[in-house]
């Protein structure tokens, strides 16, 4: 009886130890969980594992190895026992390749594995001292080998499958907040490269807003330093005009004050480019009559002597009758470049401008009959110096930069702006604005 109650009693104290044992357990892994909360640092990490978890398991021995970044091979990072003396140092760290010895296999297949019995395993590295007995464990991250945990023993059969649980259990873990750290160092670091790269761009752009301003300021000053004598040329020539001249003399002076005034326009379209580039363009909304508007347009593009040959017309649709609340100058300033333009392709013919009412504003068209346009080039029609024909070009003038200006206005109208056209047939120049009806023709 007593030997019945002794081997009782004997049991019972093994279970006790075993509950002890698995309770101290519970608490190691209740207070990893606690505190790799605080840890955002890959180094502070692994080898809190090592020394914190791993060491308090009862393990005289345990090497962390992490993957380099190809996953070729295998390096000590963190150790407890004979290979760390203090510190973050590891004696002889080790670099393994995959495959190779215990740690490369499992590391090639990312499986635990316990060897029992050293001694007959024909791949075993020894390190600093030779051991019996090993358990290593994979760290995994979205199932992808990124590490492994080794421990040995001097004895044979010291591991079990319990430790092997217990181990494999610390791994994921480990894994899961190694995977949070890495990524959240991504972060860091793509957010500090946006930084960066959003320190350059307001570097350029402040750059560039102090190039706009030397720019506008010397195109503004230019144009005032310009515009005297300019006005000075055309007056004197406009005198000229009316005193006693000989049909060649008369000539000279009318290619004098065409020139003059060729000059002036290019310095209010470089003006206007410069002050809509730099977003200093203000819009000036008023009543406008828009029939009004255009035919005295018209009229005074069609006494001009560029267009003796070219009959000027107006097309103007009882839908549009009314006023309309937009800047008059500028819509004037789009619908006179666009005419002009016609005027100046056609040799002779008939240049035709329409306007119309439409559910959404007013649309404008000037239809020519003049060499019309490639279709290769009606995408940069309205590029800034793009001319649609260079010959024409040079034997009518300008530089190319009236259309982008009409289509910079449009667009800071909200409207929009486009061509039709084929060689040999013509051109269509078409734009739209949002504009707002305040007078129905009712109310006329």
């Amino acid at each position: 009886m007593t030997n019945r109650q002794d081997e009782l009693e004997a049991r019972l104290a093994e279970v006790e130890d075993a509950l002890l044992e698995r309770e101290e357990l519970f608490r190691v892994f209740n207070k990893f969980a606690v505190d790799i909360m605080a840890i955002d640092d890959e180094q502070a990490l692994i080898w809190h594992v090592a020394r914190e978890v791993v060491g308090k398991m009862g393990f005289n021995d345990c090497v962390i190895y992490l993957t380099d970044p190809l996953g070729t091979y295998l390096r000590q990072v963190a150790a407890l026992g004979a290979k760390n003396p203090e510190g973050y140092d590891i004696i002889n760290s080790l670099r393994i390749r995959m495959g190779q010895g215990v740690t490369g296999r499992v590391a090639e297949t990312g499986k635990p594995i316990i060897i029992a019995d050293l001694s007959k395993e024909p791949s075993y590295i020894p390190d600093l001292e030779p051991a019996l007995s090993e358990i290593c464990v994979p760290m995994l991250i979205d199932g992808k080998v990124v590490g492994v945990i080794d421990s040995e023993e001097t004895m044979a059969n010291v591991f079990t499958q319990n430790h092997l649980s217990i181990l494999t259990t610390i791994a994921a873990i480990a894994s899961s907040k190694l995977k949070l750290i890495r990524e959240a160092e991504v972060t860091r670091r793509r957010n500090l490269e946006l930084e960066r790269t959003r320190e350059r761009l307001e570097r350029a752009r402040k750059q560039a807003e102090s190039a706009s301003r030397v720019k506008n300021a010397f195109l503004a000053t230019l144009s005032h330093e310009l515009r005297t004598p300019m006005n000075g040329v055309i007056g004197m020539g406009e005198l000229l005009s009316h005193t006693e001249l000989s049909d060649r003399q008369r000539n000279f002076v009318q290619v004098l004050l065409a020139s003059a005034k060729s000059m002036t326009g290019l310095m209010d379209d470089l003006l206007d480019v410069s002050m809509i580039e730099a977003g200093e363009m203000r819009l000036h909304i008023g009543d406008v009559d828009l029939n009004v508007m255009a035919q005295t347009l018209i009229d005074a593009i069609a006494a001009m002597e560029t267009a003796k040959n070219v009959q000027v017309t107006l097309d103007f649709d009882e839908s549009a009758r009314g006023r309309w609340r937009c800047d008059e100058k500028r819509v004037r300033q789009i619908l006179s470049n666009l005419t002009n333009n016609a005027v100046k392709f056609t040799d002779e013919g008939v240049v035709a401008v329409t306007i119309r009412a439409e559910p959404a504003g007013v649309r404008f068209e000037v239809k020519d009959n003049g060499p019309g346009i490639h279709e290769s080039q009606l995408t940069r029609i309205f590029e800034r110096f793009e001319q649609a024909e260079q010959t024409a070009a040079r034997r009518h003038g300008g530089v190319g930069i009236g259309l982008n200006i009409c289509r910079q206005l449009v667009a800071l109208m909200k409207g929009e702006i486009g061509v039709e056209s084929e060689e040999g047939e013509g051109a269509l120049f078409w734009f739209t604005l949002p504009l707002e009806r305040v007078q129905s023709p009712e109310g006329d």
